[in-house]
């Protein structure tokens, strides 16, 4: 498995809204890759049934991944093209829909290779760090001011985490990942203190981004939107919408994925 470098383009310049209507109490975001539609990353507000409610080109920043959301400030991880490095980044999605900027000017990476999920557990946000090479992935944390990633420690070799969502009700950070070893898409539970990574159970589809939703629960994406069973890990499909652009088995999909909670419950 390699980093998808390739993916994502120099993002077009221009600003568009293909539907229309304001921010709901509880609203899915999302980014899309269109590598059938060069220079296009679609920055989307889903509805719970998987439509899509407001679709804009994502503006300024480069590849995204990770998304999660701090309060009302969604923050995302981007790759920057150019050098390879990663920087977190956050981008509106009211007013200015889709016009990211980096944290702190843009000024610090986050200091670790391939960054991929991003979740906020507790006021803080955590991010995975993927070795492809050493079929391992670290846990991070990420300073929101600065940017800049702090380990926490390291998971089970042969699992590589690519989304990450923190359920607030059990009070669990969950991710999406693969076993290098099988090549089986699963669901694993994370550590906060240590990053040591148990599976839960097998996904049953390729999920890129995870995050929690307080209607739809623990929700995944990539080729559609699904919902993940948190004491199985088996995802079942969400509406009827695909996000492949026309061309299921290539790289298009959904990466990066968050939901804004108006209010959420204290963990047990």
């Amino acid at each position: 498995m390699k980093k998808r470098l390739y993916l994502f383009f120099a993002i077009a310049h221009i600003f568009l809204f293909l539907g229309s209507g304001a921010r709901g109490a509880d609203t899915i975001f999302t980014v899309q890759n269109r590598s059938s539609t060069p220079n296009f990353q679609l920055f989307l507000n889903l509805g719970t049934d998987g439509s899509i409610a407001m679709s804009g080109t994502l503006f300024t920043l480069h590849g995204i991944y990770g998304m999660a959301f701090l309060n009302d400030t969604l923050y995302a991880v981007e790759l920057e093209n150019g050098t390879g490095d990663d920087y977190l980044a956050t981008i509106p999605h009211e007013d200015r829909f889709g016009e990211g900027s980096r944290v702190a000017g843009g000024a610090n990476p986050v200091g670790f290779s391939n960054v991929e999920g991003l979740a906020v557990a507790d006021g803080i946000i955590y991010a995975t760090s993927l070795d492809f090479v050493g079929h391992k992935t670290s846990l991070l944390t990420i300073d929101p001011v600065t940017g800049i990633g702090t380990l926490v420690g390291t998971g089970t070799f042969d699992v590589l985490i690519v989304g990450l969502a923190y359920d607030p009700v059990s009070g669990v950070l969950y991710g999406a990942g693969i076993n290098t070893a099988t090549f089986n898409p699963q669901l694993y539970t994370i550590n906060r203190t240590t990053g040591a990574t148990s599976p839960v159970g097998l996904l049953g589809v390729h999920i890129e981004g995870l995050a929690w939703d307080s209607v739809l629960g623990l929700i995944g994406a990539f080729e559609k939107l699904y919902q993940s069973n948190p004491q199985t890990g088996a995802a079942t499909q969400v509406g009827t919408e695909d996000f492949t652009d026309g061309r299921p088995g290539t790289f298009n999909g959904l990466y990066g994925l968050a939901a804004f909670v108006a209010s959420t419950p204290d963990p047990p």
